[in-house]
């Protein structure tokens, strides 16, 4: 008797095959999950190595003990790596696009994506004034006033062609005491050049300060620049010759990293005094970590790890283009990458960076 040969597979066949796939595949899927959050932690650990990096060619090229300075760190260290700024963000934080899409911005990650420009506002440049030692009536790290560029007293510009332009701060400008006539003024104090484009700054270069003239403001006085809220410099005397990119200053429009504020002593600018033991950088929601004040962030904002009880205490707070996973800071399963103040990177746990932990703020040792 013939048998007639059967071609293909018999119902019960086909459901065994696919029951192996879809069990395999449900092996291999959180394998293949775990892989892809291996290798985002892995970029996050390149992105910090790569920002510590510039940091130490910072100082090297400074003479400087410690080489960044408040919120505008990032900025500060762009020149130093290309200006890419894809370094500041790491590849398992918010999606950008959806961000820029919506218009996003607020206090976290600086506030996501926004155009970038060809250098910075004459009027967001300005500079603050200290004292540098205790003579009467000041003391110590007194904050004395703040100078604008574009003000009509204590300030005086020569346009030196080509875009370029002379400027001579008085320091008298600080404390807006308009005494003394402009013509008495000796605009020695800060001495700089700008280059000007249409309506913006595209270079900034540090000339000197009134060492010409004897009279000792420098010695007296330090003098911060900054742009707008963000402090791209903490002493303008010891960065005499110094040349500031303003392109560069406007490249970064986000970041998903911060630096410790703790890493500061009480004058606000960075200690030679650096405990190798302090956290450094973090993955984090903004530009600064300040857990050192006595009105630190809030711990629960960066390092609540349940959406219901982050929403909870923080669900008002969200911009447009924002979700709650935007401000946390431990994105690779459950750990922040940590980079430490002696240059060596950790994944940590919630429970290992309380705010009450001493690796948060600077104190002697």
């Amino acid at each position: 008797m013939n048998r007639v040969r059967r071609i293909g597979f018999s119902l019960i066949e086909l459901l065994v095959v696919i029951v192996v796939l879809a069990l395999l595949l449900a092996l291999l899927v959180p394998v293949g999950a775990s892989a892809w959050n291996t290798a985002l932690a892995a970029k996050c650990r390149t992105n910090l190595a790569s920002m510590w990096q510039a940091q130490n060619t910072w100082r090297a090229d400074r003479g400087a003990d410690f080489p960044v300075t408040g919120a505008a760190w990032p900025m500060l260290l762009a020149p130093y790596l290309e200006n890419n700024d894809a370094v500041f963000r790491c590849p398992a934080g918010p999606d950008r696009q959806i961000l820029e899409e919506a218009g996003g911005g607020g206090s976290g990650s600086a506030g996501g994506a926004a155009k970038k420009r060809r250098g910075i506002y004459l009027g967001d440049l300005t500079f603050r004034m200290y004292a540098r030692r205790d003579f009467n009536p000041y003391k110590t790290g007194q904050y004395l006033g703040t100078a604008f560029v574009d003000s009509s007293y204590g300030v005086k510009k020569e346009h030196l062609g080509g875009g370029k332009w002379h400027y001579g701060v008085d320091d008298r400008s600080f404390f807006l005491d308009k005494s003394v006539s402009a013509g008495n003024l000796d605009y020695a104090d800060m001495r700089f050049h700008l280059w000007i484009e249409n309506e913006f700054v595209t270079q900034m270069e540090i000339i000197g300060s009134d060492e010409i003239t004897g009279q000792g403001s420098w010695r007296e006085f330090r003098f911060e620049i900054w742009i707008s809220d963000e402090m791209i410099c903490n002493d303008f005397v010891a960065n005499k010759g110094v040349i500031f990119e303003m392109p560069s200053y406007a490249c970064v429009t986000s970041f998903d990293y911060a630096l410790n504020r703790g890493l500061y002593d009480v004058l606000g600018v960075p200690t030679t005094r650096l405990d190798p033991r302090l956290f450094f950088l973090l993955d984090y929601g903004k530009s600064l970590a300040d857990y050192a004040s006595a009105s630190p962030d809030p711990w629960s904002k960066y390092f609540t790890l349940e959406r219901d009880a982050w929403m909870a205490r923080h669900g008002t707070e969200l911009q447009s283009g924002e979700d709650w996973t935007f401000y946390v800071a431990p994105r690779h399963l459950g750990t922040a990458n940590v980079l430490f103040a002696d240059g060596h990177i950790e994944a940590l746990e919630v429970d290992a960076l309380h705010e009450l932990d001493p690796r948060w703020r600077f104190g002697p040792r």
